[in-house]
Protein backbone atom coordinates (compact mmCIF):
# COMPACT_ATOMS: atom_id res chain seq x y z
CA UNK A 1 0.00 0.00 0.00
CA UNK A 2 0.97 3.28 -1.02
CA UNK A 3 2.08 5.84 2.03
CA UNK A 4 -0.13 8.58 0.51
CA UNK A 5 -3.00 5.93 1.09
CA UNK A 6 -2.36 6.18 4.60
CA UNK A 7 -3.62 8.67 7.75
CA UNK A 8 -1.87 10.03 10.27
CA UNK A 9 -3.83 11.02 13.13
CA UNK A 10 -4.06 11.36 17.08
CA UNK A 11 -4.71 8.24 18.77
CA UNK A 12 -8.00 7.26 19.89
CA UNK A 13 -8.75 5.22 23.61
CA UNK A 14 -10.52 2.82 21.03
CA UNK A 15 -7.15 2.40 18.70
CA UNK A 16 -5.98 0.46 21.87
CA UNK A 17 -6.11 -2.73 20.25
CA UNK A 18 -4.78 -1.78 16.91
CA UNK A 19 -1.84 -0.35 18.45
CA UNK A 20 -0.97 -3.22 20.80
CA UNK A 21 -1.42 -5.18 18.04
CA UNK A 22 1.34 -3.22 15.95
CA UNK A 23 3.53 -3.43 18.72
CA UNK A 24 3.10 -7.47 19.77
CA UNK A 25 3.90 -7.94 15.62
CA UNK A 26 6.70 -5.26 15.37
CA UNK A 27 8.58 -7.25 18.27
CA UNK A 28 7.90 -10.57 16.82
CA UNK A 29 9.51 -9.61 13.28
CA UNK A 30 12.35 -7.42 15.05
CA UNK A 31 13.54 -9.34 18.23
CA UNK A 32 13.12 -12.85 17.67
CA UNK A 33 16.49 -14.07 18.15
CA UNK A 34 17.43 -11.29 20.14
CA UNK A 35 15.12 -11.84 23.43
CA UNK A 36 14.27 -15.10 24.28
CA UNK A 37 10.98 -16.43 22.48
CA UNK A 38 9.27 -16.73 25.90
CA UNK A 39 9.67 -13.59 26.47
CA UNK A 40 8.44 -12.33 23.32
CA UNK A 41 5.55 -14.22 23.32
CA UNK A 42 4.35 -12.99 26.90
CA UNK A 43 3.67 -9.61 24.96
CA UNK A 44 0.54 -10.69 23.22
CA UNK A 45 -1.97 -7.92 22.46
CA UNK A 46 -4.33 -9.35 24.90
CA UNK A 47 -1.86 -8.48 27.72
CA UNK A 48 -0.52 -5.03 26.67
CA UNK A 49 -3.97 -3.65 26.39
CA UNK A 50 -4.65 -3.22 29.86
CA UNK A 51 -0.97 -1.97 30.38
CA UNK A 52 -1.75 0.95 27.38
CA UNK A 53 -4.81 2.03 29.13
CA UNK A 54 -3.68 2.22 32.26
CA UNK A 55 -0.16 3.62 31.83
CA UNK A 56 -0.27 5.63 28.35
CA UNK A 57 -1.20 8.70 27.91
CA UNK A 58 -1.66 11.31 24.92
CA UNK A 59 -4.78 9.74 23.39
CA UNK A 60 -6.99 12.54 22.42
CA UNK A 61 -9.28 11.64 24.91
CA UNK A 62 -6.65 12.64 27.99
CA UNK A 63 -4.98 15.28 25.89
CA UNK A 64 -6.09 17.64 28.13
CA UNK A 65 -4.75 16.36 31.37
CA UNK A 66 -1.71 16.00 29.62
CA UNK A 67 -0.91 18.68 27.04
CA UNK A 68 2.86 17.87 26.33
CA UNK A 69 2.64 14.02 25.27
CA UNK A 70 0.54 12.68 22.05
CA UNK A 71 0.09 9.16 20.39
CA UNK A 72 -0.16 9.11 16.85
CA UNK A 73 -1.24 6.12 14.89
CA UNK A 74 -1.11 5.05 11.07
CA UNK A 75 -3.91 4.23 9.64
CA UNK A 76 -5.19 2.26 6.31
CA UNK A 77 -7.93 3.11 4.21
CA UNK A 78 -9.46 0.26 5.59
CA UNK A 79 -8.98 1.98 9.05
CA UNK A 80 -6.58 -1.28 10.12
CA UNK A 81 -3.59 0.57 12.60
CA UNK A 82 -0.07 0.05 10.95
CA UNK A 83 1.98 2.02 12.79
CA UNK A 84 2.37 4.22 15.75
CA UNK A 85 4.49 6.87 17.84
CA UNK A 86 4.67 8.27 20.87
CA UNK A 87 6.56 10.99 22.27
CA UNK A 88 6.44 14.31 24.98
CA UNK A 89 8.08 15.73 27.47
CA UNK A 90 11.51 13.90 28.50
CA UNK A 91 10.47 11.12 30.71
CA UNK A 92 13.96 11.10 32.78
CA UNK A 93 14.25 14.37 33.74
CA UNK A 94 17.65 14.04 34.86
CA UNK A 95 18.96 13.90 30.78
CA UNK A 96 20.02 17.43 29.25
CA UNK A 97 17.46 16.72 26.47
CA UNK A 98 14.01 18.53 26.37
CA UNK A 99 11.78 16.04 24.73
CA UNK A 100 11.56 12.41 23.42
CA UNK A 101 9.83 9.71 21.23
CA UNK A 102 8.45 6.90 23.94
CA UNK A 103 7.61 4.04 21.02
CA UNK A 104 7.72 3.72 17.54
CA UNK A 105 6.41 0.31 15.61
CA UNK A 106 5.74 0.42 12.44
CA UNK A 107 4.09 -3.41 10.53
CA UNK A 108 7.13 -4.80 8.81
CA UNK A 109 5.73 -4.97 5.32
CA UNK A 110 4.51 -0.78 5.72
CA UNK A 111 8.69 -0.69 6.75
CA UNK A 112 11.01 1.17 4.05
CA UNK A 113 8.25 2.62 2.61
CA UNK A 114 8.52 6.61 4.06
CA UNK A 115 6.06 5.79 6.71
CA UNK A 116 8.57 5.87 9.28
CA UNK A 117 9.39 9.09 8.05
CA UNK A 118 6.13 10.54 7.78
CA UNK A 119 5.18 9.42 11.53
CA UNK A 120 8.71 11.09 12.55
CA UNK A 121 8.35 14.46 11.23
CA UNK A 122 4.65 14.81 12.19
CA UNK A 123 5.55 13.99 15.65
CA UNK A 124 8.59 16.49 15.64
CA UNK A 125 5.84 19.16 14.64
CA UNK A 126 4.12 18.06 17.98
CA UNK A 127 7.15 18.47 19.53
CA UNK A 128 8.15 21.96 18.42
CA UNK A 129 4.87 23.03 19.54
CA UNK A 130 6.47 23.31 22.57
CA UNK A 131 9.92 24.82 22.12
CA UNK A 132 11.54 21.87 22.83
CA UNK A 133 14.82 22.02 21.05
CA UNK A 134 16.39 18.49 21.83
CA UNK A 135 15.33 15.21 22.04
CA UNK A 136 15.80 11.17 22.43
CA UNK A 137 14.53 7.70 21.62
CA UNK A 138 15.96 4.70 23.14
CA UNK A 139 16.52 1.74 20.86
CA UNK A 140 17.28 -1.47 21.73
CA UNK A 141 21.13 -2.20 20.22
CA UNK A 142 20.61 -4.67 17.80
CA UNK A 143 17.10 -3.35 16.51
CA UNK A 144 17.54 -2.73 13.04
CA UNK A 145 16.03 0.42 12.82
CA UNK A 146 19.45 1.89 14.16
CA UNK A 147 20.04 3.07 11.03
CA UNK A 148 16.43 4.61 10.46
CA UNK A 149 17.49 6.98 13.57
CA UNK A 150 20.90 7.61 11.91
CA UNK A 151 19.38 8.48 8.74
CA UNK A 152 16.75 10.58 10.24
CA UNK A 153 20.11 12.98 11.72
CA UNK A 154 20.43 10.97 15.39
CA UNK A 155 23.66 10.42 16.68
CA UNK A 156 23.92 7.27 19.10
CA UNK A 157 25.15 9.51 22.33
CA UNK A 158 24.17 7.69 25.75
CA UNK A 159 23.88 4.19 26.56
CA UNK A 160 22.00 2.43 29.33
CA UNK A 161 21.33 -1.28 30.32
CA UNK A 162 18.09 -2.34 30.35
CA UNK A 163 16.51 -5.35 31.89
CA UNK A 164 13.94 -7.96 30.96
CA UNK A 165 13.20 -11.44 31.92
CA UNK A 166 16.34 -11.35 34.16
CA UNK A 167 18.47 -10.70 31.29
CA UNK A 168 20.69 -7.32 30.61
CA UNK A 169 20.39 -5.37 27.22
CA UNK A 170 22.33 -2.61 25.76
CA UNK A 171 19.83 0.78 24.44
CA UNK A 172 21.03 3.43 22.59
CA UNK A 173 20.04 6.85 22.79
CA UNK A 174 20.15 8.36 19.61
CA UNK A 175 20.17 12.14 20.22
CA UNK A 176 19.01 15.40 18.03
CA UNK A 177 20.86 18.08 19.95
CA UNK A 178 18.70 21.08 17.36
CA UNK A 179 15.21 19.15 16.36
CA UNK A 180 14.99 22.53 14.06
CA UNK A 181 17.60 21.27 12.10
CA UNK A 182 15.82 18.23 11.12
Amino acid sequence: MSVEKITIRQAKLEDVEGIAYVGYHSWLTTYTGIFPDKYISQRTPEKRIPHIKQNWVGFEENLADYPTRKILVAETIKEEIVGFVVGGEIFYKELPYDCEMYAFYILKEYQQKGLGTKLFRQMLEFLKTFEYSSMIIWVLKENPSCKFYEKMGGKAKEVRLDERDGNGYEVVGYVWDDIYKI
